[in-house]
């Protein structure tokens, strides 16, 4: 991604006021929902409509009157931020002996996008975000992307409304055990599964593995597996063993899902609000370019085996 930063219009920096909040009292049973996800959460916000913003999608501002509306774009910023923060202090305090690079390398996981979709599937968080009509038609209460934004953005309202503390023990109750697993060497996302999930909701059919090549000695194996949908290969791995073949591809895959929306996201902020709101149905490339999902490649833990340079991808 490029880090360079953009120009910023004069004007535009100086005007200090943010678009206006959704209403609460605009979606119907919003109030009780919201009511509901903060039971779920362990966290009552005074101010209600803070947490609809959190929910609030991008894609739900190009419908209507809510055009003019703010989404939740920039909690998630600051959400991402305070992220990174309690988790690093949290692993600095716990583990005194371990190096800068270790710790960085065990806080890449634990902020990574298969936890924060696992924490926020374990909220129904995909059920309380409001979402454009062409969004939700597509898969987007399922998407792992919307869902780990969705996450970040609950932590920038919680900051803002109780504090750091407040915050904290919202990332350490709902994170802490990943962060647990991840620390002992125990958590590794399941591509497979992953994978799966996102082609079956695609109703692309289900990707299959075959074994391409296996060579070297018994004792030392390395295993080539390609995974298709019939005839199309979605991506290859290889791997001491079958299984870990196996989810090396359906890793590849996964990327190179994510490189795809990518592309298709580039395209549609090029459009008007209304046709980007709308580029599902009348783009030429509609289907190819609504069919990915975001999935950040990040290092296995479970059956770790050192790099070149003699380090564990987690530890």
């Amino acid at each position: 991604m490029d880090q360079r930063a953009e120009p910023v219009d004069e004007a535009e920096s100086d005007d200090t006021s943010a678009p206006p909040v959704p209403a609460v009292e605009s979606v119907p049973d919003r109030a009780q929902q919201l009511q509901e996800l903060q039971e779920k959460m362990g966290v009552f916000l005074a101010d209600t409509s803070l947490l609809n913003l959190a929910l609030t999608h991008p894609s739900y501002l190009g419908e209507g009157e809510e055009r003019r509306l703010s989404s939740n774009q920039r909690l998630e910023f600051l959400g991402d931020a305070v992220l990174g923060l309690v988790v690093s202090h949290y692993l600095y305090e716990k583990h005194a002996r371990l190096t800068e690079g270790q710790l960085t390398k065990i806080k890449a996981v634990a902020v990574s996008e298969p936890v924060l979709v696992a924490a926020a599937r374990e909220l129904d968080l995909g059920r309380y975000i409001l979402l454009g009509r062409g969004e939700a038609a597509t898969g987007g209460r399922a998407r792992p992307s919307i869902l780990a934004d969705a996450f970040e953005s609950i932590v920038g309202a919680v900051f803002l409304a109780q504090g750091l503390e407040a915050a904290e023990k919202f990332i350490l109750t709902h994170l802490g055990k990943y962060i647990e697993a991840i620390e002992q060497r125990r958590y590794s996302p399941d591509y497979k599964s992953l994978l799966q999930e996102y082609m079956q909701g695609r109703a692309r059919g289900t990707p299959t593995y075959h074994l391409i090549t296996s060579s070297g000695p018994d004792h030392n194996k390395r295993f080539s597996v390609e995974v298709r949908v019939g005839a199309q290969v979605l991506g290859r791995g290889s791997g001491s063993s079958k299984k870990e073949a196996e989810q090396a591809a359906a890793a590849e895959a996964l990327a190179l899902a994510q490189e795809e929306e990518e592309r298709a996201l580039s395209t549609a902020a090029e459009r008007s609000p209304v046709e980007a709101n709308h580029f599902d149905a009348e783009h030429p490339d509609a289907e190819q370019m609504l069919n990915a999902e975001s999935l950040r490649d990040v290092p296995e833990c479970s059956e770790a085996k050192p790099d070149k340079a003699g380090e564990n991808p987690c530890l």
